[in-house]
């Protein structure tokens, strides 16, 4: 199977919003890969830090800003980041991701995956955790007069 494929058959459980609520110039949109790259290769993953992606096959033939026509079975891209330093959330789409740019991405992809894990130490090390489940005899009790519910609006 192909690294294109093997990315896009991912069915991730919910969406993420492709805009920012708060700004309505937060979203970036590159026309490939290498577009994107350019921008946010050598990225500092502390400050940009990448927490979703989604990579898509087109069901439609869609109009890119009126240029081109992006026929039908040809791929797509949505990063998510937060820029954690200034609180900002940055949704990214990519108009075109082809194999070549599939196997970039999955790269751009593992390295931040291995980022994640030093972030989440020693819980994501599921062999070495410091959390022994079996040790809790019973769950804890969540009917706590005290705890609200939290919305924000």
């Amino acid at each position: 199977m192909s690294i294109l494929k093997k990315l896009s058959a991912i069915d991730h459980p919910y969406y993420c919003l492709e805009s920012n609520y708060y700004s309505d110039d937060a979203a970036m949109v590159f026309d490939t890969v290498d577009d994107f790259l350019c921008e946010f290769g050598n990225a500092d993953k502390d400050y940009n830090l990448l927490f979703r992606f989604d990579v898509k096959e087109r069901t439609a033939k869609v109009d890119a800003d009126n240029v081109d026509e992006l026929p039908k079975g040809t791929h797509y891209a949505e990063l998510f980041y937060m820029l954690q330093r200034k609180g900002k959330f940055v949704p990214c789409h990519i108009k075109m991701v082809d194999e070549a740019g599939a196997f970039e991405l999955q790269k751009l992809f593992v390295s931040y995956w291995d980022h994640m894990k030093k972030l989440w130490e020693p819980i994501s090390d599921p062999v070495e955790s410091i959390v022994d489940f079996n040790w809790y005899p019973t769950k804890p009790s969540c009917n706590n007069s005290n705890a609200k519910n939290i919305r924000i609006n």
